[in-house]
């Protein structure tokens, strides 16, 4: 079901006009007396329902004509006329006609085809299809901006699966552009275990990696999907024994990468992913004093 158009009252109940000028049969603009209290808006009249000493006339005589719009006051004109609505024929009318401003089938069926968009003809429900479709995700394609109704007034802000949008002042960053960002901190993301003799670091979701009471003999590893230059530090730190490690997917670069752990001392290593050689080059070993 699809609605094409509703229409507007006039302003005061009641409404009546004459015809300015005579309104001949295919004609699409109505002169009428004046256009005070008919709204610029689509809307329908009758013309030669009644004489104008309100008698009733032939129903051969008379024309619904809808109209898209109001153009001037005295003598002004309805304009975008459609004749001969709701069984009735387009025809001539002399001028001094009575224009009358109520409503008819036309204006009901607009309304009912309007509801029966999104609401059950039976019970005036909210259409099934409807319901189902609000209810699942909603995809906007193209430019779009909310500014009044059911959108603005929905909390789309928070939620499962749903963005907080930057304000009117801020500048949007693309994913695959090339910007430059100014007073922002990037907070890592440290994962931290404790004496795992099997320590596999998930590039992938670890910036820092930090293992501690290292209990038992410790191979380093690593997984994901690593990026040409990406870095990753290793902090470790012993259960007070020295303990034996290895390092497996990673190359020293100018240093070299500890054999075993100092008691009780914090270690830290540097690697930058070197995606030509797949590996990680540790750059940099350091332990506290």
């Amino acid at each position: 079901m699809a609605y094409t158009q509703l229409y507007y009252p006039p302003t005061t109940n009641g409404l009546q006009k004459t015809l300015g000028d005579a309104l001949d049969a295919g004609e699409t603009t109505m002169v009428i007396s004046n256009t005070t209290g008919v709204q610029d808006k689509p809307g329908v009249v009758v013309v030669n329902r009644i004489d104008t000493n309100s008698a009733e006339k032939s129903a051969a005589l008379r024309e619904y004509i809808s109209y898209t719009g109001v153009v001037g006051t005295t003598n002004g004109s309805l304009t975008g006329l459609t004749r001969g609505l709701g069984g009735t024929s387009d025809q001539d009318h002399a001028v001094g006609s009575v224009i009358e401003f109520i409503c008819d089938l036309t204006v009901f069926q607009a309304v009912i085809d309007f509801l029966l968009v999104e609401h059950e003809e039976a019970d005036g429900t909210h259409d099934s299809a409807v319901v189902a479709k609000l209810a699942g995700a909603q995809t906007f394609t193209g430019a779009k901006t909310f500014t009044t109704g059911l959108l603005k007034a929905v909390d789309i802000t928070s939620g499962s699966g749903v963005n907080t949008l930057p304000t009117s002042s801020q500048t949007l960053v693309g994913r695959t552009t090339t910007d430059t960002l100014t007073n922002k901190r990037i907070t890592p993301r440290v994962v931290t275990a404790t004496d795992d003799a099997t320590a596999v670091i998930d590039v992938d979701v670890t910036d820092q990696y930090q293992l501690t009471a290292v209990a038992n003999a410790t191979e380093f590893t690593v997984s994901g999907t690593p990026v040409n230059g990406q870095k990753l530090i290793i902090r470790l730190k012993d259960a007070g024994v020295a303990k034996a490690l290895t390092w497996t997917g990673f190359t020293a670069v100018g240093v070299t990468l500890p054999t075993t752990t100092v008691a009780n001392k914090t270690h830290y290593v540097g690697c930058i992913y070197n995606s030509a050689g797949t590996t990680w080059d540790a750059v940099a070993v350091v332990v506290t004093a």
